[in-house]
């Protein structure tokens, strides 16, 4: 058995990391905490023992000198090293060499915190903006725990043929982003319009809006949105985000949206893009249930996901938020009924230890694929890293 090992991108999201602490954040440039996910599997692939590995980095870099200003730089391995990039094109002469990606410009701003000495907020985008309905963005807003569920990202979605599911919609193109900003504490209304870059047409636009609300109990983000012009009456969208905890033993969350509808169509259960979330704390295991419904089509773009279906039973000894650190067992599965060309249902058992402090978490765990089962090839070693701001 040969060893294969790959460079990643790893190395220079770990520099920029360190570099972050010896810049001054007193003056006028401010560096918010980036969103890094990073991923490490190994496994056996043609009797050859294959490490693996993606990186993705978002950092933000505000500018405050009269006027704010902002650059959104990323980094984005997600290759696998050994297979095509996951979910993006397969041309080899759009292929970047592993372990050789920069980082690129994600998106810039600028505005105004005190719009005419009101206090709205105006920022002017071009490139990607706010994803909605993810929950990460609830704790520095408005000062409550982390809720998000993990059954996004990279870690949960490797497969070539699917999405990377991280929220039910985002903002990516070229407008305007007006916000309530501080007028109050638990609070904000958001309203944008934009030439939206993630439709496939030339000179098609987008207006969202969007209420956040988040208190320790209860946090909630909804939105409704159009894509004009399209197709005879135009694209709509609308969802909710939804968490509730009770402050004791149960908690739940969910993410209901209907990411696309023409008025001419009929919505189907397919349109629909469902999660749910309960959990339940019974000392000392903390139980958790994931059932996730793939949509049809996915930040404006379709998924070839028609009918699939993820449910994950989680059981860890201890809850994360009170401990920092547990371990226990994860089942999955996984339905593609109108799939004839994959396992229409396949079975994940996962042993993990895993750790939240403030600011990141991390997950260790051996991913065996119970159903259809493969010998060797049904393991996979995973390490995760994500930060949670």
């Amino acid at each position: 058995m040969s060893l294969r090992i790959v460079r990643t991108g790893i190395g220079l999201s770990v520099m920029l990391l360190m570099a972050i602490p010896a810049l001054s954040l007193d003056g006028p440039v401010n560096i918010p905490a980036p969103r890094l996910e990073i991923l490490s599997t190994a496994s056996v692939i043609d009797d050859e023992l294959v490490l693996q590995g993606a990186v993705e980095l978002d950092l933000e870099l505000n500018f405050r000198t009269g006027i704010e200003s902002g650059l959104m730089l990323g980094a984005d391995t997600g290759d696998f090293l050994r297979e095509p990039v996951p979910n993006v094109t397969t041309d080899p002469q759009l292929q970047t060499v592993p372990g050789r990606h920069p980082i690129y410009l994600s998106g810039v701003y600028i505005g105004s915190r005190s719009l005419f000495g009101t206090p709205l907020e105006l920022r002017y985008f071009i490139g990607e903006s706010d994803r909605f309905g993810t929950g990460r963005e609830f704790p520095s807003r408005f000062g409550v725990s982390y809720f998000a569920s993990d059954m996004r990202g990279l870690r949960y979605f490797r497969e070539t043929d699917i999405p990377i599911y991280d929220g039910m919609h985002s903002v990516s193109g070229h407008g305007l982003r007006l916000s309530t900003g501080g007028l109050r504490d638990n609070f904000e209304f958001r309203a944008y319009t934009y030439n939206d870059t993630q439709v496939m047409q030339e000179n098609r636009y987008s207006s969202d809006l969007r209420v956040l609300f988040g208190t320790p109990g209860l946090s909630i983000d909804s939105f409704v949105g159009a894509t004009y012009p399209f197709g005879d009456a135009g694209r709509y969208r609308a969802g909710t985000m939804l968490f509730f905890d009770n402050g004791s033993i149960a908690q739940f969350f969910a993410q209901i949206a209907l990411p696309a509808w023409e008025p001419m169509d009929s919505i189907t259960a397919e349109d629909l893009f469902l999660l749910f979330e309960p959990r339940l704390y019974l000392r000392p295991v903390w139980f958790s249930l994931t059932f996730f419904w793939h949509p049809t089509v996915y930040q404006q773009t379709a998924t070839e996901a028609e009918g699939y279906s993820d449910i994950q039973l989680e059981a860890r000894i201890a809850r994360l938020d009170r401990t920092g650190l547990s371990g226990g067992l994860r089942n999955g599965f996984r339905f593609r009924p109108r799939d004839p060309e994959a396992e229409q249902l396949s079975i994940r058992l996962t042993p993990f230890v895993k750790s939240r402090l403030p600011g990141y978490s991390w997950e260790l765990a051996v991913e065996t694929q119970v159903y259809p089962y493969e010998n060797l090839q049904s393991f996979t070693g995973v390490f995760s890293f994500t930060t949670e701001l």
